[in-house]
Parts: C-alpha cells; sequence; structure tokens
C-alpha cells in the first residue's frame, strides 16, 4: 500500500501483522519451547534452540 503526502512525496506501507500460524510456520521446525503471544499493537515469540 502506497501513501502521499500533500508534498507529492510518495512512501509505501508496510504491513507488520503476521498471524500466529505464520510465526509457527518460519519457527516450529527450528526451535523448540516455542511461545507466541500476539497483543493488540505489537507480538513477540520466545523459544529455544534445539
Amino acid at each position: 500500500m502506497a501513501r502521499q503526502l500533500s508534498d507529492g512525496s510518495e512512501y509505501i506501507m508496510v504491513v507488520n501483522d503476521p498471524t500466529e500460524e505464520d510465526l509457527r510456520q518460519v519457527f516450529e521446525s527450528l526451535s523448540r519451547n516455542l511461545e507466541i503471544h500476539i497483543g493488540s499493537y505489537w507480538w513477540w515469540i520466545r523459544y529455544e534452540l534445539p
């Protein structure tokens, strides 16, 4: 998504809203004891390396 400002400059907006499933797909096979916390404004994960 792009946003244009009143001066004509344009910026691309990056959406950083992974779902729990998205995060599991990335981290589950690479870690153990995976914990995923998704809040209203942020997310974080906790894991151990095998």
